[in-house]
């Protein structure tokens, strides 16, 4: 009976479409739920590249979103540019690009970890065409002149003391230092590459537009560091309690688009 049902509708249904001179494209879009898509930015953080958010991009991707993976100048497999004259400006003008030349609004701006500088900074140049805004366990700076040498502290003039023999790039951590998961540190460990140390020296220069985008959201990845403190926790701390934000907590380590893919992108899907 449901066989027979099921028939007679398609029937009816194509009978229709030819009718109307619909194409069959135009037919499945009438006949399915309306669903906007979404356009996503992924930013990723320090010693990474773009290939970090691979899985959650393909999963974004197939629910219908345009989504969009830059990697950093002087990172991934952008190492090789402008290695020496790499800092906070010309990762955030890497981003603004990316608006600029794939004509974007509407868009999701997400950045991991180091990330949350850039992205900061490219809100407030391009407040009024972004819809939200999301720090994966990132800094989140305050003030115009913050620098992750004065958020961080002395952590960063440990990283001076790891410079590499080039006089101006960082060599990666150990993957289990921030939490991976050992079945992916093999691939973390041999795709990260020296983080240029200018762009965490450099302080950002913000004039509060980017306060306009009232979408802003904090991910807390709280599986990770001694007894839940890692360098974001602080942010957490601070966020939770204001009305202007909405924050979120995922049981895992730092580089949770790595090791929780679809728990990411689920997330960035309710925002």
């Amino acid at each position: 009976m449901v066989t027979t049902d099921r028939r007679t509708m398609l029937g009816a249904l194509g009978a229709a479409i030819l009718g109307s001179g619909l194409s069959a494209t135009e037919a499945r879009a009438a006949s399915s739920p309306a669903r906007r898509s979404k356009t996503f930015i992924l930013v990723h953080g320090a010693w990474h590249g773009g290939w970090c958010y691979r899985d959650v991009a393909a999963l974004l991707r197939a629910e219908g979103h345009v989504v969009y993976t830059p990697t950093l100048t002087g990172l991934g497999e952008r190492r090789h540019l402008g290695v020496n004259i790499v800092n906070l400006d010309l990762h955030i003008e890497d981003i603004a690009q990316v608006f600029e030349f794939e004509e974007l609004a509407d868009v999701i701006l997400v950045g991991h970890s180091y990330a949350g500088m850039v992205i900061t900074g490219v809100a407030d140049r391009l407040a009024d065409r972004i819809a939200g805004i999301v720090y994966l366990d990132a800094y989140v700076p305050r003030r115009d002149g913050d620098s992750i040498r004065k958020i961080q502290g002395s952590s960063v003039g440990d990283a001076t003391a790891a410079m590499g023999a080039d006089g101006w790039s960082v060599a990666p951590p150990p993957p289990e230092s921030f939490g991976v998961k050992p079945a992916n540190r093999e691939r973390v460990a041999r795709l990260c590459t020296p983080q240029p140390l200018a762009p965490m020296l450099q302080e950002l220069r913000l004039t509060g537009k980017h306060l306009e985008i009232s979408n802003r959201h904090f991910v807390y990845a709280s599986g990770w560091g001694t007894g839940g403190q890692t360098p974001f926790r602080r942010f957490y701390d601070e966020l939770r309690t204001e009305p202007q934000w909405k924050t979120h907590v995922m049981p895992c380590g730092h580089d949770m688009m790595i090791d929780e893919p679809r728990a990411t992108a689920n997330l960035l899907l309710s925002i």
